[in-house]
């Protein structure tokens, strides 16, 4: 019979390039759950736009596989985008949950654009060359003073 702790030390060989653990130290791997010959759990990544994800997914796999009486394994991709702040700005601004800075010292180069097609119309944008926010409406267009 195949055991969770088996799994998770199958699985202790799967590192992460970027950060050099392994994704049970990470606590990357969840929903462990065990039925028969067949294993299933739920990998956790750290963004959604993780280019290892397929790569991690296979090798998850490959790892559990080699494991006596394994037969099929299925794999849920998911993330965990954490939120952090620094206890001096607990309640800098209490709608916002994250913040992305994307950045350049040219304009016109489609910063707006990027974050607009990845993340969602932009509320706000800050132009440091005049030091301010500009508002923007509900279609996402600068407002102008």
């Amino acid at each position: 019979m195949i055991t969770k702790t088996e799994v998770l030390n199958a699985l202790q060989t799967v590192q992460d390039p970027e950060l050099g653990e392994d994704l049970v130290s990470l606590n990357m791997i969840r929903d462990i759950r065990i039925e028969g010959d067949r294993v299933s759990f739920t990998a956790v990544l750290t963004t959604p736009a993780c280019l290892l994800g397929m790569e991690f997914q296979e090798r998850c796999e490959e790892a559990v596989r080699r494991l006596p009486g394994v037969q099929e394994v299925t794999i849920t991709m998911s993330a965990d985008v954490g939120t952090t702040r620094a206890p001096a700005q607990e309640n800098l601004v209490p709608t916002v949950k994250n913040v992305v800075a994307i950045g350049s010292v040219k304009g016109g180069v489609g910063k707006s654009t990027v974050y607009d097609r990845h993340y969602g119309k932009l509320n706000m944008t800050y132009s440091p060359d005049r030091e301010e926010l500009t508002p923007r409406n509900s279609e996402g267009e600068k407002q102008h003073a």
